[in-house]
């Protein structure tokens, strides 16, 4: 096949399911050959060595600069790579998008979207419903399987790359559609066995950013704390950073100094300038953009979008059960319609905006059973060069904003933007 019919195979409408999927649709057709959730397994761990071979880490910068950038809806189940997403690209890049793309999103999706079609009928299991904070699925589906198969490669494999991405791509799956959107109690549990594997051979760096990603939703999880004990207690050559770092990672608290450390692991951005961005056009247009993309996340529903936009200070102040809990209440009991932005004032790196939101009406709730329009107010915080809410956790915003007030500064925005 010439280049040009493959990049038609694989750009133009997609027609045809990629070699991943064919795969996959064997394996789950032939079923006797292989559990399932083996071949879900055995998906992740040949795109964790193809990502190896190419001396590539699969870590939050990857998600940043590749994810993110060219596959924007990729949190909302999309894996569309178009033409013009990677116009430009060298070699490289465009082939590890197209990785992503052909092999880490769309067999997963494909998989779940089969293994859950159980839940869409008159007759779908009460443990299907979205708002039932009980639907633990390692208590419905034998997903077990795919978190035992990992660990298994993980005794196995020496190669510390390899090793890291094997265990990046699993963690990763905890904040995607659907394990992204469930309670994560016996996920969790189901986490300690490779885990523990990892850490037998991880340098401490990637020991340190597995356990600081872990430490969000799997807070407080007492079997992961004695993971990363065992491994404090027989560590060399600490830096007072790595053992302080390990020491919250044992007490399994998510704290702002585990979330620098993981995004910033060798040399802490240099803080910005205030004055530089708090009416600058670029850091003012991402704040809208920001803003707008918040409220399409409340009206999806997408609960690991919006604790992932979430700032430090209200990451340490909750929880992911926390958030979770809230965000389902409220997408179901008083959804959002429409939303746009009627002000923004900026004092420093805290942003406050006001917004004119429609919520579809709810008579349980005061409402009339219409659409109610009302003002709402988000505070947003500037670190590690974007825009992250802050509104979730014990501290309150509002405190914070009425030290600076007086030094905002207005924002304005053309019509058409907001």
């Amino acid at each position: 096949m010439n280049e040009s019919r493959a990049r038609g195979r694989r750009f133009s409408g997609r027609t045809l399911p990629g070699p991943a999927i064919l795969l996959l649709m064997m394996l789950l057709l032939l079923g006797a050959s292989r559990d399932k959730w083996v071949a879900l397994a055995d998906g992740d761990l040949a795109f964790a060595r193809r990502m190896t071979a190419a001396e590539a880490r699969f870590d939050q910068e990857f998600f940043d600069d590749v994810v993110d950038e060219r596959i924007p809806h990729f949190r909302d189940r999309t894996c569309l790579v178009t033409p013009s997403t990677l116009a430009g690209l060298p070699n490289s890049q465009v082939a590890r998008i197209q990785w992503f793309s052909e092999e880490y999103c769309e067999p997963w999706n494909y998989f779940w979207a089969r293994e859950l079609q159980r839940c869409h009928g008159k007759f779908a299991p009460k443990w299907c419903n979205e708002q039932d904070r009980e639907q633990d699925l390692t208590r419905h589906l034998g997903i077990k399987g795919y978190f035992d198969r990992l660990a298994v490669e993980l005794e196995s494999e020496r190669g510390s790359l390899v090793r890291f991405n094997i265990m990046e791509v699993l963690v990763s799956r905890l904040r995607v559609w659907p394990l992204g959107f469930y309670p994560k109690g016996g996920l969790c549990g189901l986490m300690v066995k490779p885990v523990s594997a990892f850490l037998e051979h991880a340098t401490v760096d990637d020991a340190l950013t597995v356990g600081a990603q872990l430490s969000g939703p799997c807070s407080r999880n007492s079997e992961l704390a004695d993971a990363f004990r065992g491994y404090r207690d027989r560590a060399d050559r600490l830096t007072d950073e790595q053992r302080d770092v390990l020491d919250a990672l044992v007490a399994f608290v998510y704290t702002t100094k585990l979330r620098k450390f993981v995004e910033t692991p060798e040399a802490p951005k240099k803080p910005l300038d205030p004055a530089s961005f708090k009416t600058g056009p670029d850091a003012s247009a991402l704040l809208l953009a920001r803003v707008q993309a918040h409220y399409e996340l409340w009206r999806n529903g997408n609960i690991a979008a919006l604790w992932d936009e979430q700032c430090v200070d209200a990451r340490a102040d909750t929880t992911w059960e926390e958030c979770d809990r809230a965000i389902r209440w409220f997408t179901k009991k008083i959804p959002v319609v429409t939303a746009s932005v009627r002000s923004v004032k900026v004092a420093g790196n805290l942003a406050r905006v006001i917004s004119n939101v429609t919520y579809a009406g709810s008579k349980k709730h005061g409402r009339t059973g219409q659409p109610v329009s009302d003002d709402e107010t988000t505070y947003w915080v500037f670190e590690n060069d974007n825009w992250f809410t802050w509104n979730l956790g014990a501290e309150d915003p509002d405190n914070e904003w009425r030290k600076r007030e007086k030094q905002a500064v207005d924002v304005t925005f053309p019509e058409e933007a907001k």
